[in-house]
């Protein structure tokens, strides 16, 4: 099988409820049509080594899986090749295994990475899809601002959008200027967990602890900026 309408015929990925590592840890991967969740788990004992998980429906059967790979970069992409394994939820019994292949690279010209993933089913316990092979491509799950622009989901990663180039982080929400990032800034915070997030009078604030910026950052102190797409938005993360 090559395309993914007949890999959903078989092994539908959905967008249900997993159990993953803090988002500091784990980057997650979505469909386009927000059906198919994925999560690779990256701070691991050994940097080329990861885990992750994800969600199935087969037959109206919700199954959970897991893998583990190791990965490597390759021109310009990075490349996971593994095994997994996926139980149908309350049916221990059964078991699906095989190998796992993703393949994370940018999205066309655009900046959002995706992950181009294969399972090849090769055995299990009374496993319904041996002997198949499914592919789908997932998209990295950036924050997404709310109807009133802001945002309220942490992230690593922001650049900076005001119009006028700049972007004040403050003492307090909409306290003291304590820094002023610029339009050509990239905002990197350590891991991809960010804020957290607090309100003030209805608008969203994101809190900078430890953010790895500027190059010296001695004097630099903790501080809020304004959570909202008209002063930043996400970028994808890099391994």
């Amino acid at each position: 099988m090559n395309n993914s309408k007949i890999a959903l015929s078989g092994l539908v990925l959905s967008a249900m409820t997993m159990t993953l590592a803090s988002p500091a840890q784990a980057s997650l991967y979505r469909s386009a049509s927000g059906s198919t969740q994925l999560g690779i788990i990256e701070r691991n004992v050994s940097a080329e080594k990861h885990t992750g998980s994800y969600v199935t429906v087969m037959g109206g059967q919700t199954w959970n899986g897991s893998f583990k790979a190791i990965g490597e970069g390759i021109l310009g992409s990075y490349l996971y090749q593994g095994e997994f394994e996926d139980s149908p939820a309350g049916k221990p019994n059964v078991k699906c295994t095989g190998t796992i292949q993703m393949s994370r690279r940018p999205l066309g010209r655009s900046a959002t990475m995706s992950l181009e993933t294969t399972w090849n089913v090769m055995g299990g316990t009374q496993c319904p899809s041996i002997g198949k092979m499914f592919k789908l491509t997932l998209i990295e799950s950036l924050p997404k601002a709310n109807a009133k622009g802001d945002y309220t989901e942490g992230w690593g990663r922001w650049k900076v959008t005001s119009t006028d180039g700049k972007l004040n982080c403050r003492a307090t929400p909409n306290g003291k200027i304590l820094l002023t990032f610029q339009g050509t800034d990239t905002i990197t915070i350590d891991g991809r967990a960010g804020g957290p997030f607090t309100r003030l009078n209805g608008d969203s604030w994101m809190y900078l602890a430890y953010p790895r910026y500027p190059a010296t950052d001695a004097d630099f102190k903790p501080c809020y900026v304004r959570a909202n797409s008209q002063y930043i938005q996400p970028l994808s993360i890099g391994f």
